[in-house]
């Protein structure tokens, strides 16, 4: 299944929401950025593990 551009952008994730990261533990999430990823905008969270 493909999705398309606006569903890629969408996220349930908000900045300073507390996750469960696999194998690591609780983290907070400090961004959402969208980043160059050869050639194709990514999003990518930034994630402060404690």
């Amino acid at each position: 299944m493909r999705l398309s551009q606006r569903d890629k952008n969408k996220t349930t994730f908000q900045n300073g929401q507390e996750i469960v990261y696999p194998l690591q533990g609780v983290g907070v999430i400090q961004s959402i950025e969208n980043r160059d990823f050869q050639g194709q905008q990514m999003l990518y969270y930034v994630i402060y593990l404690e």
